[in-house]
């Protein structure tokens, strides 16, 4: 078996390199957390849930990969906003361990998960120690997942999913400085259907190669040069990976 080491120095691109370091700390890290916790008679009442925050970003230094899904962090494709999670947990029953679950997730969704589907105490989430109103606190913006997920399955557009749509952002803002825009970029997921609006139009999909600070590109759509603003319509039951723009197609769904 080979060493971290040697893992490492087998793998040229500097980005890279510097990726799988963090993430072999990163399973040192995660697994010393177990440990203690079964020694302190823990484990078996944990859940643990492993999820990212974005997608990856190839070009930076992180030199993440999102192949084969378009975009990347900070923006609104799927390669910015779909990533990996998983959960693990003695208390997870056999039927369910080694399932995907393939309904709508949104990181809203792991509070009500955790505190209903989990502990069955959703009395604490409409506690009135919880400041604001009681349409406050009754007002969540995520749903309890736990039952569906034990089952796992479902799609995108399952009608016993028990989330339907995500707002995934509406922002006036853009980059690091925070500029002012003069419209908002946006995007919903309804089912199968994804609208962005005032999106610059990712028109590759790269994925880091193993030479420092190079990336492949993969072939690009027709339209748009690669910064102009474009509107967008994707079925993604039928085209995961945003190739082709419907937003003309269906202005029904554009509407709605």
């Amino acid at each position: 078996m080979e060493t971290n080491d040697e893992v490492l120095s087998s793998i040229p691109n500097e980005g890279r390199r510097t990726f799988a370091a963090m993430t072999i700390y990163l399973d040192s890290t995660f697994s010393s957390m177990v440990e203690t916790l079964k020694a302190a008679n823990m484990w078996e009442n944990t859940v643990l849930v492993y999820a990212s925050d974005n997608g990856g970003d190839p070009p930076a230094i992180g030199c993440g990969n999102n192949w084969p899904l378009r975009g990347r962090k900070a923006n609104l494709y799927e390669g910015g906003v779909k990533v990996p999670a998983f959960v693990h947990s003695p208390l997870l029953p056999s039927s369910s361990r080694g399932i995907t679950y393939d309904n709508m997730v949104s990181v809203t969704d792991w509070l009500p998960t955790l505190i209903d589907g989990v502990l069955g105490r959703k009395d604490l989430l409409q506690s009135t120690e919880i400041p604001g109103s009681t349409r406050q606190r009754s007002g969540l913006d995520g749903v309890n997942q736990w039952t569906q997920l034990l089952r796992g399955g479902g799609s995108l557009s399952s009608p016993s999913a028990p989330r339907k749509e995500i707002l995934l952002n509406i922002d006036y803002l853009w980059g690091l400085d925070s500029t002012w825009q003069d419209y908002d970029t946006a995007a919903i997921i309804v089912g199968r259907w994804k609208l962005i609006l005032k999106e610059v139009n990712e028109t590759a999909w790269p994925t880091p190669t193993n030479s420092d600070n190079d990336f492949s590109r993969q072939p690009a759509i027709a339209d748009g040069s690669g910064t102009d603003v474009f509107n967008w319509l994707f079925d993604l039951s039928d085209d995961p990976t945003e190739s082709v723009n419907l937003y003309d197609d269906y202005p029904e769904k554009v509407r709605l």
